[in-house]
């Protein structure tokens, strides 16, 4: 099977190549082309199927090298993937008008999900999928939300709609827009604004190096008080004098003490350095490591 992602430049399409694929692509420029694409395989249930992330296009009336060499892959594909931006439906859903025309089964990706809510769009992506007539799954590419759900919904890709003038296309893509889609101001949380300044180079940097270094000290913190308060009274109080009957029981220098209780150092058990099953073999899993 080859799976062709498609859709309008800028719309997140080589984040969910890169999502599905990881490094494992190849690129190369289209036969008698300058265009570049690339592809790669991803697994399917017990399938290996190919992907390809063809260059970006606004429609399928080729006006550029780029759509001309998008229009020819379409020829090739088993299903297409049309990624839309969901902050710009309208502009999206002509090139979606015409992929459902074709002859190749389609699912939709409606992608950047979560910016959606930071600019107060508000869209119903179940009456869309009613209104086109195949799969329509909210996805955010940079994070993977919606991705497995997307590609478990790739048997339902529909077929072939009827074909229409551009005109119709662009009437019916203002009446999908007033179903599906409402715009109101919306103010940011603290919690938004945060987000936001999480996934910019210039603020992201310093808050993960800031969420790093305060999960080190939690941890750092609860491991010194684990071993503080709970590790060290438990073995000392009341596990080292049970070893140390049965140390006695055992007799010193015999083949069952040096295995359970190891060595004695003093006469007494060093939790460290006494090697035995159940004073160094317990200690350092439970004691220090843990």
């Amino acid at each position: 099977m080859k799976i062709l992602l498609m859709g309008n430049p800028n719309v997140g399409k080589s984040v969910f190549f890169s999502r599905l694929t990881g490094t494992k692509v190849i690129a190369s420029n289209y036969p008698g082309t300058t265009v570049g694409f690339t592809r790669g395989n991803i697994k399917i249930g017990d399938e290996e199927v190919e992907l390809i992330d063809v260059p970006g296009t606004y429609t399928l009336e080729p006006t550029s090298t780029a759509e001309e060499v998008a229009l020819l892959m379409l020829q090739d594909g088993d299903v297409v993937i049309d990624v839309l931006d969901a902050t710009n439906l309208e502009r999206n859903l002509y090139l979606t008008q015409e992929l459902l025309e074709g002859d190749t089964p389609v699912v939709v990706a409606l992608n950047m999900w979560d910016d959606t809510k930071h600019r107060g769009i508000s869209i119903d992506a179940a009456r869309l999928e009613q209104l086109l007539g195949v799969p329509v799954v909210p996805t955010v590419a940079v994070t993977g939300e919606g991705i497995k759900e997307l590609l478990d919904r790739i048997p339902e890709a529909a077929p072939k709609q009827p074909e229409r003038t551009p005109d119709e296309r662009w009437a019916a893509v203002g009446s999908i827009i007033s179903e599906v889609q409402t715009i109101t101001h919306h103010h940011h949380t603290w919690l938004e604004h945060l987000q936001d300044a999480s996934v910019k180079p210039m603020t992201g940097l310093p808050i993960a190096a800031t969420v790093l270094a305060l999960s080190f000290f939690v941890v750092w913190g609860l491991g010194e008080a684990l071993i503080r308060f709970i590790m060290e009274p438990i073995f000392g109080n009341i596990w080292e004098p049970l070893m140390m009957k049965l140390s006695t029981a055992l007799g010193a220098g015999g083949f069952w003490h040096d295995i359970l209780i190891g060595h004695l150092f003093d006469g007494s058990i060093d939790f460290v350095q006494s090697m035995g099953v159940l004073t160094t073999g317990l200690f350092i899993p439970l004691g220090v490591v843990l």
